[in-house]
């Protein structure tokens, strides 16, 4: 009977400790976090990021990001945005809905106050590039890591 006692606490102390590594891996990703792809261990900062929008002629204008996980929200003076983000080796595709909060600042799309955003592009390092289209125009959205998250 001893025998199996020993051999049952030998096995819950090594479950313990399974269990503690892998819930610390967690708390240590959400808390320092990256958004990543397991497969190839290609990842993307969780943390604020600055966004400017650009088109071929002129800067549209600028904004700010958090990204968690591959969760997007974010904001500028007129208008917030959220949506999501997958990272495949160094590229980057998602869907992102954009909404107007300020009804002065008017969209560089025309008159939309609300609108889905498909992207797609590549990171490098602390940086990215995105591109998508809205109504025939084109956008490029350039970001650059500012901070990790509190």
């Amino acid at each position: 009977m001893q025998f199996f006692r020993s051999v049952y606490l030998a096995l819950s102390v090594s479950i313990i400790k399974t269990l503690g590594f892998v819930l610390l891996s967690a708390m240590y990703t959400r808390h320092h976090g990256q958004s990543s792809d397991a497969k190839n261990g290609a990842f993307m900062k969780n943390g604020l990021y600055a966004v400017n929008f650009k088109s071929s002629s002129q800067d549209y204008g600028s904004g700010v990001i958090s990204v968690i996980n591959g969760s997007v929200n974010g904001g500028d003076h007129g208008y917030f945005y959220q949506g999501h983000i997958a990272v495949n080796d160094s590229e980057l595709s998602g869907t992102i809905q954009i909404k107007q909060w300020n009804p002065d600042v008017p969209s560089v799309f025309g008159p939309i106050p609300q609108f889905d955003l498909s992207l797609a592009g590549q990171f490098e390092g602390d940086n990215f590039e995105l591109q998508g289209s809205v109504v025939g125009q084109n956008i490029r959205i350039v970001g650059r890591y500012l901070a990790g998250l509190i």
